[in-house]
């Protein structure tokens, strides 16, 4: 077994923890996923997201708390191009919402204290970020 120290990103909205990463030398066989991490954020009614990317596919699920996903196709060869959905998760559902490329997404908190757990197939690559941003009233 190993202890690993998460990195924490924070702003006005929360934390970002980043609790496993392909590349970090600190993490046996993280090449296996892309990365793993948890949004805290502390107060019912805050909004997260509000973006797309182009090659990195998400799941997310809720360990404490609920919040509600917006979801916008903007994938121009689907059938669902240009569609919205929503979606409510909570800890108690045990739901994962997969969010593959190339679909807008956000969440909207419901209660205080909420967290989000989140796997993807790849790092966030801070020098050159996969995040196409949207008005969040678009999504919503």
């Amino acid at each position: 077994s190993l202890l690993i120290q998460t990195k924490n990103f924070q702003n006005s909205d929360g934390i970002l923890s980043v609790l496993v990463s392909q590349g970090r030398a600190d993490i046996p066989n993280a090449n296996k996923i892309g990365e793993v991490y948890l949004v805290s954020v502390p107060y019912s009614n805050t909004t997260r997201a509000g973006h797309k990317h182009k090659d990195l596919d998400e799941f997310f699920v809720i360990i404490e708390g609920s919040a509600k996903f917006f979801l916008l196709d903007d994938r121009k060869d689907s059938s669902t191009y240009g569609e919205k959905e929503s979606f409510t998760l909570t800890s108690e559902s045990g739901n994962v919402l997969f969010v593959p490329r190339g679909i807008y997404h956000a969440f909207l908190t419901l209660m205080d204290n909420t967290k989000c757990l989140a796997v993807s197939n790849r790092p966030f690559d801070q020098e050159n970020p996969d995040v196409q941003k949207i008005e969040i009233s678009k999504i919503m």
